[in-house]
């Protein structure tokens, strides 16, 4: 990751299928600010790699939940070097 790159990782609920993990994938990734999305598809699980100068973690939930899934932060890194 480069210095004004983060990473959050969520867990998105009742998300049932892998057409609907896509859904959120590719919504996320139409979101300015949101540089990548990697989907463990089998846990529902996104990790999310972001400018947070152009997009802040409150919105990426927003986004997901715009989608009509919940979702559970798992954590956060920075690369702050």
């Amino acid at each position: 990751m480069d210095e004004k790159q983060r990473r959050v990782t969520y867990q998105a609920l009742d998300v049932s299928c892998v057409s609907c993990a896509n859904l959120v994938e590719k919504f996320l990734e139409s979101q300015a600010g949101v540089n990548s999305v990697k989907v463990n598809k089998m846990l529902n699980i996104f990790y999310i790699d972001y400018d947070p100068s152009r997009i802040s973690e409150e919105k990426i939930q927003e986004a997901i939940k715009k989608t009509g899934y919940k979702v559970i932060k798992m954590r956060s890194i920075s690369n702050s070097h």
